[in-house]
Parts: structure tokens; sequence; C-alpha cells
């Protein structure tokens, strides 16, 4: 069973849905009041130093109102989503997943955000501390000291939710750089059958494409001239 909730930017309620297997379940009911007692539910050998969840946590009526759960995930970017969604694979386990943002549907209502789900609108969210948490770099001594905007996913879903659903893997170059650095299992070769477990691309599945994952990859549907020239200056600069 899987249960995600938006964790507040102060942590003090969560609130949220239910999600049993595809479905999503309103329940309209606080999963937990405050953060201190849920942390106090979190797999045998995880810890969370404060003083005040310790002293929280001591009360017996509140310890048994907390519920427990085999996985906490904290952020439903995409990587929280993927592995909260393997994990509820389970039936026999349980997973909490936090998110500080809100839902990617409008408010009180299970209509989709178009400026969400709609590709174009990405400038909206870009602009809007809504769904973006509006990071900015320090100064870049490379670059004259600019400091340089940030924009990061603050919604389920992450920065996913945030860009222009434009699909690229890194080069191979970089993943074996990795390999040859320390990063042991990092190397291109061993990320590629994972990388066509996720993709369900619509030219089928090859040594490099995936046929039947999770993650739908169509091609651009647009064919300018300038696109090409683009692909092809690049080529010839090497």
């Amino acid at each position: 069973m899987l249960c995600l909730a938006p964790l507040a930017r102060a942590g003090a309620h969560l609130m949220g849905a239910r999600i049993t297997g595809r479905r999503i379940l309103e329940d309209g009911r606080g999963i937990c009041t405050w953060l201190p007692s849920l942390f106090s539910a979190l797999p045998r050998g995880a810890t969370f130093n404060a003083s005040s969840a310790r002293n929280s946590s001591t009360s017996t009526a509140a310890n048994q109102n907390t519920p427990s759960y085999s996985y906490v995930i904290v952020g439903a970017g995409s990587a929280g989503c993927v592995l909260a969604n393997r994990l509820s694979e389970d039936a026999h386990e349980s997973v909490l997943l936090l998110e500080a943002g809100p839902k990617d549907m409008l408010l009180g209502s299970v209509r989709l955000s178009w400026k969400i789900h709609m590709p174009a609108a990405l400038t909206y969210n870009l602009c809007d501390d809504k769904y973006n948490w509006h990071y900015h770099t320090l100064p870049q001594a490379h670059m004259d000291e600019r400091v340089m905007y940030w924009p990061r996913g603050r919604v389920w879903g992450g920065s996913s939710s945030l860009n222009a659903m434009v699909y690229i893997r890194g080069h191979a170059e970089d993943y074996d750089r990795w390999q040859r650095e320390g990063a042991q299992g990092w190397d291109y070769q061993h990320c590629l059958p994972y990388f066509r477990k996720a993709q369900s691309h619509e030219l089928g599945e090859d040594r490099y494409r995936g046929g039947s994952g999770p993650l739908h990859v169509s091609r651009g549907k647009t064919n300018h001239p300038l696109h090409q020239a683009f692909i092809e200056a690049g080529q010839q600069a090497g």
C-alpha cells in the first residue's frame, strides 16, 4: 500500500491520498498531524536526531495513534515516485511518500492542472513559486560572479512536472567516465538495460530503446529545416 502526503514547508500538517494498486482514493483525512510523531514510525535502524521529537513521542497515546510504514520516502519527484511505485508492488509492504508541494490537480478537483500537464505552459511554472522552489546558485566564478536561477519542482512529480517533457539520456561517455573515476556499476553498459526497461518507445524495442516500459517516448512531430541544420552543425563541430 502506498500513501502520499504533501508535506507543508513548515512540516506542520500532512494531508494526502491513499493509493492501493493503481487507484488513488481520496480519504480527506490527515495521515498524521505533526512531523515528530511521523518519524517515530521510521523503519528500524533509522534515526531522527531532534530533542523535540523524542520528547513529543513519549506519550503512549500519541504512539498508539501514529501510523507505521515499512518505508518512508521523502520527496515525490521522479526518483521518489518510481521508488514508491516499485516498493508498493509488494502487497505486504506499506510506503509513505512525502511531498512538500501541492498536487498536480486543480484545487479541490480531480481535474489535472493545465499548468502542469500542458508542456507549452512550462513558463508559468518557471516563474511561479506555487510549484517551484525558486532556487538560485551561489555566485559563479567563471561567469563573472553571476547568480544563476535554478528552478526545481515543488509538486507531485517534482521537476519532471515542471519541464517541457523532453526525454534525453546522458552521453554514454559520461557514464563510462563515472566508472573510471570510481563509481562502480555506473558505466553505460550497466545502466543501459535499466534505461530500456523504463522506456516504451513508439518505434519499438531495439538494442538501445525499450518497448514495454512505463515511460512512453515519442519522436518530435515537427521537421523544420532549421532543426536539421542545427544537428548537422553539431556533427560538423564534433
